[in-house]
């Protein structure tokens, strides 16, 4: 049987180019559509938490492994072919 639990915390990584995305008929846009690099991403995810910590979703002292992991998952999906 289907259990959400076991889908729990999973996704589907975006596709890193244009090319990757029309091969795929993917139709959500590609990683290099999106951002401009490394650091407008990590911008724009400072950002969003930083609305969080100012709604109380999110804790002030979890900001720094936030970015953190939001920089691995740039390197794992980015800078890895």
């Amino acid at each position: 049987p289907f259990s959400a639990i076991s889908t729990a915390g999973a996704y589907i990584p975006l596709p890193r180019t244009r090319a990757e995305r029309e091969a795929r008929n993917d139709f959500r846009d590609a990683i290099e559509e999106r951002y401009l690099n490394r650091a407008h991403y990590l911008g724009l995810v400072t950002t969003a938490a930083l609305e969080l910590i100012e709604q109380d979703y999110l804790l002030t002292e979890d900001l720094p492994g936030v970015l953190r992991a939001a920089g691995r998952h740039w390197d794992l999906f980015v800078a890895t072919p």
